[in-house]
């Protein structure tokens, strides 16, 4: 798979996971959750909460285990983002947009290798993989929800 290659979007509620940070905006618009979900292709136990571990075995089923590796989540008001680093040293930016429809419209940007703009159901989840790491690859799994 190459790097970056594969977004994926579903209606799907957060499990919240270790090592997650906290900022807060304004009286928020939107309540916006990532996840680092390290994935490898061998059969092993998985580390993410199993809810977690049961979509991912879905949304990637070439893939035999996963670990979440920690998150970060905020409040963000629109126009407002939140970054973080992930486990790979590159660094995450989520803008919140604004509501589109019954969507919330985010901002995904990583470092100089990714910057896109994607509608996310309200209360659903999209994933973004394909970043190599560690003999697997990274999944990020960002949540949305209006405040």
């Amino acid at each position: 798979m190459s790097t970056l290659a594969f977004l994926f979007a579903a209606g799907l509620t957060s499990v919240a996971g270790p090592s997650v940070a906290h900022a807060q905006a304004p009286a928020g618009q939107a309540h916006v959750t990532v996840k680092a979900i390290h994935a490898k292709k061998a059969k092993a136990k998985s580390t993410a909460p199993e809810g977690l571990v049961d979509r991912l075995s879905k949304a990637f089923p070439n893939y035999g285990s996963f670990h979440l590796l920690g998150g970060a989540q905020w409040d963000l008001a629109k126009d407002n983002k939140g970054d973080h680093k992930l486990p790979n040293d590159e660094t995450l930016s989520v803008t919140y947009l604004g509501p589109q429809d019954k969507h919330l419209k985010l901002r995904i940007v990583i470092g100089p290798k990714l910057k896109t703009e994607v509608r996310v159901k309200n209360g659903g989840t999209i994933y973004q993989a394909g970043m190599a790491h560690d003999g697997g690859i990274l999944i990020l799994s960002v949540s949305a929800r209006k405040k």
